[in-house]
């Protein structure tokens, strides 16, 4: 299911009115943010055929080990450079 991240769905409150629901945004941050969700959630949230969400839990890149330096940046002397 593909919802444009502008879509508002007008559901009614039961009281004679309605309450806007803004479905697009909700699904894009929901999606955005699957990796917090708990495995019942996720379940769900891939059920509901959402677009990007069949990938499942996102992977975050593997931390540094606490004390570790980064790799050292190269240096470009002023003859290597491109013009």
């Amino acid at each position: 299911m593909t919802v444009p991240r502008q879509h508002v769905e007008e559901i009614p409150d039961g009281d004679g009115g309605t309450v806007e629901v803004k479905l697009g945004l909700w699904i894009s941050n929901t999606n955005s943010r699957r990796a917090k969700l708990a495995g019942e959630q996720l379940d769900q949230f891939v059920r509901s055929g959402s677009t990007g969400a069949e990938t499942g839990r996102a992977q975050r890149p593997p931390r540094r080990a606490p004390g570790r330096p980064c790799p050292p940046v190269p240096v470009v002397s002023e003859e290597q450079r491109p013009a």
